[in-house]
């Protein structure tokens, strides 16, 4: 076991402005590629959301960063190409994925109504024995040389806020240099850390695996509903190793019902997107989430038009690529991780699933990699059954 750092949770800005600092100096290169300056751009502003989220003022000048208004704007332009290939890929399959979350939540919604949302309940470890524990899990799936790397190198934060409403957590990544950073929301030794820990380094499994060129690791950031897959899987495994680590049953259990319902939410919310005419997303409509309108649209879906409109109020946003890639997170990540506990990382689904998660979502290569609504369900039920006893 690695030697455990005096430093291993980083509250401090200090390295994320010399980051922001090389980062700035990249960008002033007439030797970058579009692409390249636009990854640089976006990691650039995110490592300033993240020195707010510890809790620190810093200065964003778009002149000083971006060289002027014209080039930031070039900035926001291409986002908005990404963004829009990846809506017309998801109109054009837009049956596809009706279809195959409408089987899923309707050969599921029973045993999700069976699960009963247990009470926020956690354990509280000392620092050691928290290292310790996760260490430990990080070794057991093979994956300890990246534990260490982080926090040897305190890429590990704990933020005084998260990114956005509700956020655990969020990872920012240099793909350029192969940077990554992990912020956790009120950082502390407890399993709720540790879970959002788990999640967090999968995405940094997830990105520091990534061999594609610049071009497409972009794609794959802004078009990709894959993005979500390796970090949910982390999660499962994390609650895996920790149902044979000595906690206390209920409150293990406590972590796989959450995990299990707040994927069906993400699943619920896809599938009300799905629902909608393809004018109606194509023209932008749905991003004012007028939910009377919604639900004249959808409610004839819905034996309970009432609960729609309510699940419909609460619902965040209705951002197409959130939503999707937490969606089949939570539905890939399954098949994962049955996958994984009987091969391990190094397996034949596991390398071709790293293959074609860069690609825009095509439900043939969907199909042929095994992921039909029917297994999920099976292996849904398989996974819940000792939580409904």
């Amino acid at each position: 076991m690695g030697i455990l750092n005096k430093q291993f949770i980083n509250t401090t800005p200090e390295q994320l402005l010399l980051q922001i600092s090389d980062v700035r100096k990249k960008l002033r290169s007439k030797n970058l590629s579009p692409s390249e300056k636009l990854s640089l751009a976006n990691y650039l502003g995110n490592l300033y959301a993240a020195i707010i989220c510890l809790g620190y003022d810093v200065n964003f000048d778009i002149k000083e960063c971006f060289g002027g208004t014209k080039n930031y704007n070039k900035f926001i332009r291409k986002i908005d190409y990404y963004s829009c290939k990846m809506v017309d890929n998801f109109v054009f399959n837009k049956e596809f994925h009706k279809d195959n979350l409408f089987n899923i939540i309707t050969e599921t919604e029973e045993e999700k109504c069976m699960l009963k949302d247990i009470d926020d309940i956690d354990v509280n470890f000392s620092r050691s024995d928290f290292f310790e524990l996760f260490n430990q899990f990080m070794k057991s799936i093979g994956k300890d040389k990246l534990f260490d790397y982080m926090y040897k190198n305190h890429h590990i934060y704990s933020t005084k806020v998260g990114y956005d409403k509700g956020n655990a957590g969020f990872t920012v990544f240099n793909p350029i240099d192969s940077i990554p950073d992990v912020f956790i929301s009120n950082f502390k030794y407890d399993l709720r850390s540790m879970n959002t820990l788990a999640h967090e380094l999968g995405h940094c499994d997830d990105l520091l695996s990534f061999d594609g060129d610049i071009e497409s690791f972009n794609k794959y950031f802004y078009m990709s509903f894959y993005n979500e897959c390796i970090s949910k899987l982390y999660e499962l495994l994390l609650n895996n190793f920790l149902s044979s680590s000595g906690i206390d049953k209920d409150i293990v259990d406590s972590k796989r019902i959450d995990f299990h319902l707040t994927n069906f939410e993400f699943l619920l919310e896809a599938y009300i997107l799905s629902l909608l005419s393809s004018s109606y997303i194509l023209e932008g409509k749905y991003l004012d989430q007028n939910t009377n309108e919604i639900v004249e649209m959808i409610g004839k879906n819905f034996t309970d038009e009432d609960y729609i409109k309510f699940f419909i109020d609460n619902m965040i946003n209705f951002d197409i690529a959130e939503i999707y890639n937490y969606a089949y997170g939570g539905i890939v990540s399954l098949f994962l991780y049955d996958d994984v506990l009987k091969n391990g990382f190094d397996s034949k689904l596991m390398n071709s699933f790293m293959k074609e998660r860069i690609n825009l979502f095509n439900p043939d290569v969907y199909n042929d990699l095994g992921f039909s609504s029917d297994r999920y369900v099976r292996l849904y039920k398989k996974d819940v059954s000792d939580l409904i006893k």
